[in-house]
């Protein structure tokens, strides 16, 4: 699993681009420095290596690699 941290200039067309990319699960708009964060599942560094060369015509990525998830996801009550 990675995350993309995305400096776009071309907001709708990435937000297409993410859309349509089956190793997108998940892509939220920001406010700040970057534009978008991107969820990647990547079956091997080779996969990952494809998608940021892909992603690079919408703009600049920062990748960052998960190497564990002490808290995954916690349902707020």
């Amino acid at each position: 699993m990675a995350f993309i941290l995305f400096d776009s200039k071309r907001c709708k067309e990435f937000r297409e681009f993410c859309i349509q990319h089956p190793m997108v699960v998940e892509c939220h708009r920001l406010a700040g420095q970057y534009s978008y964060l991107v969820k990647i599942l990547a079956d091997s560094v080779e996969n990952l290596e494809d998608f940021i060369d892909e992603s690079m015509a919408y703009g600049h990525p920062s990748t960052l690699i998960n190497l564990s998830s002490p808290v995954e996801f916690k349902h707020i009550t």
